[in-house]
């Protein structure tokens, strides 16, 4: 039986990447999760007096010991095989799917970095602005820096991964597993935005409901309304700004490159979302 082999130097190739863009994807998470142990431990130092008087120094040294020399490791080994990469990125190299699965792969860790603590930031200013007391609050009086701050460093990491696929030449048009892996992308992004907004605005309407049916009952609360609205509204605001991100790129592409309208991927996203919906 005949069997097929990679020539020695694809073989080659392919290991090189795999080492690589792996060896810069995991430090590059590394590094992240450096940085949010940095900036949450900072922040409490510099803003939060009360926090200070219950924890133990040695703690807050540790913690910082900790996450400055994670960060000073994985900055400078992202930064060296990531460099490598670029510089190695001739055409066949830009259109390889194993580099697009780092720059999704990071693309997607950025993004969840971003969401996640937008969602934490405007839970805590939707609170505020129901009428909860600052301190009641899980962004006051430091977390709201740190949050703030993740938000900005998530969101321009991905901006410039989505850069440097644009760069690559092809983006929109990529062949076989490189386009796959571009719509699963966009797909997951869009469903999980749709699947966002859909639970932060049954959170609002189910917690409003209840308010109601107390009222009626003439019980006595005090404010437990809040926390449901105001984590509603803080997801259904991030999911619709995801759901309608994704949907400008993608349809951007689609009216450059007629054929993408027409992947099973897309149509997948769309008879999904109408499915999601009728369902919710």
């Amino acid at each position: 039986m005949a069997t097929l082999t990679l020539p020695a130097s694809s073989a080659r190739t392919v290991v090189r990447r795999l080492y690589f863009y792996g060896v810069a994807l995991v430090s590059f998470m590394a590094a992240l999760v450096a940085l949010n142990i940095l900036l949450q431990t900072l922040t409490a130092v510099w803003l939060d007096r009360a926090w200070l008087e219950v924890v133990d120094f040695t703690y807050v040294r540790d913690t910082v010991a900790a996450g400055g020399g994670l960060l000073l490791v994985a900055t400078p080994i992202f930064l060296l095989h990531w460099g490598f990469a670029q510089r190695r990125a001739d055409e066949e190299e830009r259109r390889s799917a194993l580099r697009k699965l780092f720059l999704y792969g990071a693309s997607l860790v950025a993004v969840g970095y971003a969401l996640y603590y937008s969602y934490e930031l405007l839970q805590g200013l939707a609170l505020l602005a129901l009428g909860e007391p600052a301190l009641s609050t899980p962004i006051w009086p430091s977390k709201w820096l740190a949050d703030l701050l993740m938000v900005i460093a998530g969101t321009a990491l991905q901006a410039y991964f989505h850069t440097i696929l644009v760069q690559d030449g092809d983006y929109g048009a990529e062949i076989g597993g490189a386009g796959a892996l571009r719509r699963l992308y966009q797909t997951l992004a869009g469903l999980v935005g749709l699947a966002l907004v859909i639970l932060g605005v049954g959170g609002v309407i189910e917690t409003l409901a209840l308010l109601l049916l107390e009222m009626s009952e003439r019980t006595v609360g005090i404010g437990w309304w809040r926390s449901g609205v105001g984590s509603g509204i803080a997801q259904a605001l991030v999911g619709a700004l995801l759901v309608r991100i994704n949907w400008m790129r993608w349809r951007t592409l689609a009216v450059r490159h007629p054929a993408e309208a027409q992947t099973a991927l897309r149509r997948f996203y769309l008879y999904g979302s109408v499915v999601i919906g009728a369902l919710a």
